[in-house]
């Protein structure tokens, strides 16, 4: 494959990012006898699809070849070099050989769980961060003399930042790799707690915890695709349970957290821990943590195999990132397939909504044990962790139905089954208005044991996540190559509406009261329940008819 063949479809090709999409030209591969240990090789349905991509045509002549794949390969001893040899197009890399001990899918299990590990300490202290300001609600009231509605903007600003931060991010991960994206953001999403933790005034605190959303959802971008790039589909949902249980119960611990340093300090401790737990851990990303994304690790192999002597290049330098292909294709691909794709944008909008109606609960749990149940500070927050509880029961649960999956899976012959990844959902939707419906009717009420509520908010909590890991592993089986743009809508959706329902919610008990509140929430959770059921009979037609699936 010649580059010239790529520049002519590089509105296509250029968006090979997913580490599944590796996976897959990864499992096609076969070694042959008598072929050097580092052969390379084309696979046959990468050839086809970039054929395809340009000229439209997709008749039998495409795919008449003797054998069940077509491959370009290389010999790894040094060529003879020849003045035809020199001026030769090269040969373009785009997948890795089966046993290639730089494919990460090959890495020992001790370092696949430490890039894990890593990765979810990332994810664990943004998210926890998110919402470690709630119990300071009441003393920033206090020290900038300003409304509720107002004091709430120190968490809904961070809400803010998850939703414009991803349209840079997941450029930024296709086109330089995903410990970039996560190493940089991260590092400046803890400079930014430098300023809200020197007693700011009000303004330079909004502008703070914008900036801390924006630089630290990086994490939050691209941890899928990283899981993707390190285990293969039958362990997959395992490290997807770890990723989900940090991502969820972070905001339900923040909040506990920071109740004791709010009470004997100031609020603005809560960004000293963080710049403390975030700088061991990034040390630790520095010093032992290594790219995963494979179109980063094929420029690498190729620079290296030129030194060599071999004509080779990847994808990457076939089609360098630019300034221009950052703001006009990586930043506005994720609108593009909302309005394109169907099922992405059902999907999105589903889980927005229910993940904004997970904000709403870690919203009034501290009113609820605070004014209606009269608890001191700080347990008024404690029951912030029957979240928890919830969000361990669907790690519990993903990790058990896998082995569904994989069973769906070797029975079908099929690469992936991105329908079998809402069966979880399934069941977590009819669940979600009955959290919220207990929990509408006991929260304020002193006569109903408080045990009530928490079991409301664990239901809650188990529903939400479990809609989220399902959204996330469906996004990474139908989108391959553009899940991170997808992830990036997913995250910008779930962020506006959860940022849209925090400033209202005040407002909304002022005039409904909590029980009307939530009442009315369990009715929109009832109104989209049918959604992963529609989703699970149209999911199928609805990605043939799209270009991006």
């Amino acid at each position: 494959m010649k580059i010239s063949e790529v520049a002519r479809v590089q509105t296509e090709f250029s968006d090979v990012e997913s580490g599944l999409a590796y996976a897959d030209a990864r499992g096609e591969a076969e070694n042959k006898p008598g072929e050097l240990p580092g052969e390379l090789r084309v696979s046959h349905s990468h050839r086809d699809n970039i054929f395809e991509s340009f000229s439209g045509d997709h008749s039998e002549e495409n795919n008449n070849t003797k054998s069940e794949f077509d491959v370009e390969t290389f010999s790894t001893a040094p060529a003879e070099v020849t003045s035809e040899s020199s001026t030769a197009e090269p040969t373009l890399l785009t997948a890795f050989e089966r046993g290639d001990p730089d494919d990460p899918h090959n890495y020992p299990i001790w370092r696949k769980v430490c890039h894990s590990l890593v990765l979810v300490c990332m994810c664990f202290i943004t998210a926890m961060s998110s919402a470690m300001y709630t119990p300071a609600l009441v003393d920033i009231e206090t020290k900038y003399n300003i409304s509720r509605e107002l004091a709430l903007l120190s968490t809904g600003m961070v809400l803010v930042g998850y939703s414009f931060g991803p349209i840079i991010w997941s450029g930024v991960n296709e086109a330089f790799g995903r410990w970039y994206a996560w190493t940089v953001g991260f590092a400046i999403f803890l400079l930014f707690q430098i300023p809200t933790g020197l007693d700011p005034n009000f303004q330079t605190l909004l502008i703070g915890r914008f900036f801390q959303g924006f630089f630290g959802v990086s994490t939050l971008v691209t941890f899928g695709g990283a899981m993707s790039d390190v285990w293969d589909y039958s362990t997959r949902s395992y490290a997807a349970a770890a990723a989900v249980f940090a991502i969820f119960a972070a905001p339900a611990l923040g909040p506990v957290i920071s109740s004791f340093f709010i009470k004997w300090v100031s609020f603005g401790w809560i960004s000293w821990i963080i710049i403390i737990l975030g700088g061991v851990v990034l040390t630790l990303d520095i010093l032992f943590i290594k790219e995963t994304f494979p179109p980063v690790l094929l420029r690498n192999k190729a620079v290296k195999l030129r030194k060599e002597g071999h004509n080779v290049c990847a994808p990457l330098e076939a089609i360098p990132p630019t300034l221009k292909n950052l703001t006009t294709k990586y930043a506005i691909r994720p609108f593009i397939m909302l309005v394109e794709d169907k099922a992405l944008g059902f999907l999105c909008v589903y889980a927005g909504i229910s993940y904004g109606l997970l904000y709403t609960v870690l919203a009034a749990l501290p009113v609820t044990f605070s004014t209606y149940r009269k608890f001191s500070f700080i347990p008024t927050y404690l029951p912030s962790i029957s979240l928890l509880v919830g969000v361990a029961m669907t790690s519990t649960f993903i990790s058990a139905t896998n082995r569904n999956y994989v069973r769906a899976l070797k029975m079908s012959g099929a690469m992936v089954l991105p329908d079998q990844r809402l069966k979880p959902m399934m069941l977590a939707a009819p669940l979600l208005p009955v959290g919220l419906f207990i929990f509408a009717w006991t929260a304020p009420f002193r006569h109903v044991h408080w045990i009530a509520p928490v079991i409301g908010s664990a239901i809650v909590g188990f529903s939400t996540s479990t809609i989220f890991i399902s959204s996330i592993s469906y996004m990474i089986e139908s989108y391959k190559q553009y899940a991170t743009s997808a992830f990036a809508l997913n995250a910008i959706i779930r962020s506006l509406v959860a940022v849209l329902l925090l400033l209202v919610f005040s407002r909304m008990v002022e005039a409904m009261t909590l029980q009307g509140t939530f009442s009315f929430f369990g009715g929109v959770a009832i109104l989209i329940a049918p959604g992963p059921f529609i989703l699970h009979r149209n999911g199928d037609k609805w990605r043939k008819a799209s270009k991006w699936a």
